[in-house]
């Protein structure tokens, strides 16, 4: 056989490469590099840098701007946007449309949707807002041309002297807990008993499993095979599909799901890594009335003792009555857990060999490292985080501000992209403190000196009611060495089980699907398993099921590496297979106001193995050439397989296309209808519709006034341009099209997501006759005739943007949630934001106590009677009162 032709042995010979180049620098790091450490040039404090650039120094005392933006700033000082941008780069800030990322927190959610407002008119994007959050990108361009004209910090100093504006931070990533590698894997199904359910005919029915990731690339060319033939999907990413992120992680963890519980029905929720990202979806799963969350990901930023937000977040759903299962993340290796040491009283934290840096080599051009103590109370201990490379050249460093200032956290960040693989050096340094505190710090994609697996939990993990799992290797039960471990920093138990990884997947092909991302769709698909068998249960009794019946492994009893044992399915019990179970409630409820400042956290340290003592001189450069030798061969050999196995498969695929042989990808299997929770029919706030009553038909929902067809062609979709919005996530931007003429619609999809169906079938195109359903995304509507359009109740109607709606006797709500009447896609318009009900002759008003008030004709109104021609505002969306 040909080289060429063997692919699985190139892909290994990658594989084998890529393990011999880290396996390599890791031996490097241990060696100490070959120089042992650097000398360190801490950079010049913040006091410092404002005597030194003095038109900067309000911003560079001003605790509430994050250090990088400082960076940002005296980078453009120095060299201009040119690098400004490099450095917003290299340090996670740029996003793809050329725009500055920063997380706006303010002191009361009350104020967003107005903040939202007066930052879109500014030219600023709006990404999104949950709670006191707003997500931002800030474009270049705006910010060269404030600092043109009115100096370089005008920009962040009109941002930070916002009123209710109180932090500017850049935007934490969370990360996915996968690790694809090559490796024989086995399947999960059999290994925990999951397959003799299959037999006895317990398969998920009635369950509806939540999958919360980062990305679902490829996910439709798996429907009908590894995933159902139907699937809900939506996007809380600004600008993005779910399948349009480039990742396929949350792709793997939904086949892992269907796979062990095929009879489910899976929703998947994209977010962007963000907190406020992260509350939309799961507010948007609750709502779904989904009984399980699966989330393979993790945050190294916060308390680790269930107080964080997005813990919070875990336990909202749970007292929906929502099983909640996380991985527990893969930092047993990147962690590091010590108490503050400074024996020399020169304010550089001491690691265990008793010095002032700690190596690691990074092995992924994009890094975060992180950096936790205990002050998340009162938050005026302040500590600062710095990464050198090799030679002792400062490469980045992070030193926000503590000083107990509102909305300011016990953390510094540094995130980087594309930066150079090999051995860096990582210092501590306590700039203002009155205690030892006890210092956690993470290197996401990079190996430690000095690892910590204990107390190396990701969060929402941390989670009170969180069912948190680490891995196993799946050849042999042992635990595998990335697996995060606990306990959680408030002391509780964690992980509470344990599941496979290391097994096949589609996604992930022709390698195998590691992390503890693997392991935990396990469990979360078991889960559904049981509750389809036992549909009385709660969610607190399916998870003592489960931790009832797991195979113990390590010590004796639970612990805080496997938790109560690996995932073990007991014999299927003999129970007729019964309906769905009670589902929690599908009507989303306010998330709890977040706590800025948890609790602080007091636990004891559990130091790791200390690594080789490293001496400068000729005595310890003789003793370290072995292991240099042995370090340089491995990353050069490795190196060498990497771009021989790169080239070949190159060869490869060019000798391929050459052959006229590319791989074809199958057409989509029809979608099987996936039945809402409830239904959400089109909030009509959009652009001009003239209405005529000459026969055009309507579309009708229920409980809902009927939506007036006009003439010609008419868009339907989320985004506002569309003639027809719909405020749902599960329809696409633009969803359909439909074209009427006297008697006569024909309805189109427009290559929407979750696709267009009538009558259940899903259709490209159709003609529509009386009476027919329509469903985009979770909206179902009934399309009726122009002759049976009905007349507006009562003689009154509202019209805005052109449009005519109906008002009914029973009573209308107006307000941005899909329960309403009239959904008023418009973020400063309230769930519920007003109602306007018939009392005897008169149309009556009513705020229902909304944020932004409800105006009538510009004055604000708790009530008053309506009369034709009076403007009502509920948020910027203008609505006008008639009546025959």
């Amino acid at each position: 056989m040909r080289l060429v032709e063997n692919r699985k042995l190139l892909a290994a010979l990658l594989g084998i490469g890529l393990l011999l180049a880290v396996t390599g620098g890791i031996v490097l790091l241990q060696s100490g590099g070959g120089g042992g450490e650097p000398v360190l040039e801490i950079p010049p404090t913040l006091e410092e840098l404002a005597e030194q650039y003095p038109q900067l120094a309000g911003l560079f005392n001003d605790a509430t701007l994050g250090s990088v933006y400082k960076e940002f700033l005296i980078a453009y000082h120095e060299g201009g946007m040119e690098a400004a941008r490099e450095l917003a780069e290299q340090r996670g800030l740029l996003n793809q449309r050329e725009e500055i990322r920063i997380t706006l927190v303010l002191d009361d959610a009350q104020y967003v949707p107005a903040m939202s407002e007066e930052l879109s008119r500014a030219g600023i994007t709006v990404e999104g807002s949950y709670q006191e959050r707003i997500n931002v990108g800030v474009p270049l361009a705006l910010i060269e041309g404030l600092a043109a004209q009115q100096g370089t910090e005008a920009l962040f100093e009109q941002l930070t002297q916002m009123e209710h504006v109180i932090r500017l931070e850049l935007p934490a990533p969370r990360r996915s807990d996968g690790r694809p590698r090559r490796a024989a894997g086995g399947e999960g199904t059999s290994l925990t008993g999951a397959a003799e359910w299959h037999a006895a005919g317990l398969t998920g029915q009635g369950i509806r499993v939540g999958v919360l990731d980062l990305g679902f690339d490829g996910y439709r060319d798996l429907l009908g095979r590894e995933l159902p033939a139907s699937v809900a999907a939506a996007s809380f990413a600004y600008g993005l599909e779910p399948d349009g992120s480039g990742e396929v992680h949350g792709t793997a963890c939904a086949e892992i799901v269907h796979e062990m519980a095929p009879d489910t029905e899976l929703y998947l929720a994209y977010y962007d890594g963000t907190l406020v990202s992260m509350g939309q979806a799961v507010d948007w799963l609750v709502s779904q009335g989904v009984n399980i969350i699966s989330n393979s990901t993790t945050g190294v930023v916060g308390p680790m003792d269930g107080s964080d937000e997005s813990a919070e977040m875990v336990d909202w759903a749970a007292a929906q009555g929502v099983l909640w299962v996380n991985s527990s993340g893969n930092a047993a290796m990147e962690h590091y857990r010590g108490l503050f040491t400074d024996s020399d009283g020169d304010g550089l934290h001491e690691f265990p060999d008793g010095t002032e840096l700690i190596g690691l080599y990074i092995y992924a051009p994009q890094v975060t490292l992180a950096l936790n103590w205990d002050d998340w109370q009162a938050v005026n201990e302040d500590y600062d985080l710095y990464l050198f490379d090799e030679e002792g050249n400062l490469v980045a460093s992070a030193e926000d501000i503590q000083n107990g200032t509102e909305g300011q956290v016990a953390a510094e960040l540094i995130l980087g992209n594309d930066v150079p693989l090999g051995v860096y050096f990582i210092a501590i340094k306590a700039e203002r403190i009155s205690r030892p505190g006890m210092l956690d710090l993470y290197t996401l994609d990079a190996e430690l000196e000095f690892p910590v697996a204990e107390h190396s939990l990701g969060s929402p993990a941390d989670a009170h009611e969180a069912l948190a799992v680490g891995a196993t290797e799946v050849r042999d039960d042992s635990l595998a060495s990335y697996s995060s471990q606990g306990p959680s920093n408030d002391g509780r138990l964690k992980p509470e089980l344990s599941g496979p990884a290391g097994v096949s997947s589609a996604s992930y092909a022709p390698g195998v699907f590691d992390g503890t991302s693997a392991s935990t769709p396990h469990v979360a698909g078991a889960a559904a398993l049981v509750w389809s068998a036992f549909p009385e249960y709660s969610a607190d009794q399916v998870r003592d099921y489960l931790e009832a019946h797991a195979l113990d492994l390590g010590p004796l009893g639970p612990d805080n590496a496997y938790g109560y044992g690996r995932l073990s399915m007991p014999s299927p019990p003999s129970v007729e297979i019964a309906g769905p179970p009670v589902l929690p409630t599908a009507l989303p409820t306010a998330l709890p106001e977040a706590t800025l400042v948890p609790q602080p956290t007091a636990v004891a340290v559990l130091p790791g193995e200390p690594g080789p003592e490293i001496k400068p001189g000729e005595e310890a450069s003789l003793r370290l050439t072995p292991l240099l030798v042995l370090g340089g061969l491995g990353l050069c050999g490795g190196s060498f397989m990497l771009i021989g196995g790169g080239l070949l498969l190159w060869v490869v695929g060019r000798s391929a296309r050459r052959r006229g042989a590319p791989a074809v990808a199958q057409p989509l299997p029809p979608v099987r209808p996936v039945t809402p929770a409830r239904p959400a029919p089109a909030g009509p706030v959009g652009p001009a519709l003239r209405e005529t009553m000459h026969g055009y038909g309507a579309l009708l929902a229920p409980r809902r006034p009927p939506l007036l067809l006009a003439p010609g062609r008419l868009t339907i979709g989320r985004s506002a341009a569309c003639d027809l919005v719909v405020d749902s996530v599960l329809v696409s931007r633009q969803h359909a099209q439909l074209e009427c003429s006297p008697g006569r619609c024909t309805i189109e999809d427009l290559g929407s997501s979750n696709g267009t169906y009538v009558n259940g079938r899903r259709v490209s195109r159709a003609a529509l006759s009386p009476g027919d359903r329509l469903r985009l995304g979770d909206v179902e509507l009934t399309y009726q005739a122009g002759a049976g359009a009905p007349p507006a109740a009562g003689g009154a109607w509202l019209e805005f943007g052109g449009r005519r709606q109906a008002l009914s006797p029973a009573g209308v709500v107006l307000g941005r949630s899909h329960d309403s009447d009239l959904v008023v896609a418009d973020e400063r318009a309230s769930r519920q934001h007003a109602s306007i009900d018939l009392q005897g002759d008169t149309w009556i008003i009513s705020d229902l106590g909304s944020a932004n008030g409800t105006l009538v004709n510009g004055e604000r109104v708790r009530e008053r009677a309506l009369r034709p021609g009076d403007e009502i505002r509920v948020g910027d969306t203008r609505i006008y009162f008639r009546k025959e």
